[in-house]
């Protein structure tokens, strides 16, 4: 179970804000980003999911399990939930980060044309980049992202914390490094103003 604080910290995120989440159970994982999303499409923002853990199908009944009316926010044009495969990566390869940058970009135009002026992106999709062995190329795109979004949305990346081992410590860093906020299960905190060493 997600603490309150953690939820409401979640909801609070705003446009430019760049968070991580670490999740140890696909609940977790769920209840924190169903719960970005939902605060988002209940302010009439406009509001994505890409899928990497699990098939887009499996993302929509579950978001209605949640309690979301995922096709009548589909029919708004509000609730996009997309695959991995082609917006960051294509047959096992990586799309050139440029790539990646222009779809995000289409969407986001996509949703300012439908009027919504708030956006909202959820991510898996790292799983993709790690159970590939692409983790140099996964960093990349989270830099080229950065602390501080360039563009206008506000955006967690959902990361399987199983997957990342002792081994992978300058991984860990530099994906903390390389976004603002830090979510976990029991905790939720800006990173701007702590120093990792």
């Amino acid at each position: 179970m997600v603490p309150k604080q953690v939820l409401d910290y979640v909801r609070k995120l705003s446009t430019g804000d760049h968070a991580v989440l670490f999740y140890e159970s696909l609940d977790v994982k769920q209840q924190v980003l169903f719960t970005f999303l939902r605060e988002g499409l209940e302010r009439g923002a406009g509001v994505l999911y890409i899928a990497g853990e699990e098939t887009p199908e499996q993302i929509r009944k579950k978001i209605r399990k949640f309690g979301m009316d995922v096709e009548q926010f589909q029919l708004k044009g509000a609730l996009r939930v997309l695959n991995y495969d082609p917006l960051l990566i294509r047959k096992g390869m990586v799309n050139p980060i440029p790539e990646i940058m222009e779809n995000f970009n289409g969407i986001i135009r996509d949703f300012e044309i439908s009027g919504k002026r708030e956006i909202r992106f959820a991510a898996e999709g790292p799983y993709q980049f790690i159970r590939r062995d692409k983790m140099q190329e996964l960093l990349e795109l989270e830099k080229t992202f950065g602390q501080t979004l360039r563009i206008p949305i506000a955006f967690i990346c959902a990361y399987n914390a199983k997957q990342i081992t002792p081994a992978n410590g300058d991984f860990f860093k530099a994906v903390l490094e390389a976004h603002g906020h830090a979510i976990f299960q029991g905790i939720a905190f800006e990173l701007e103003l702590i120093q990792i060493d």
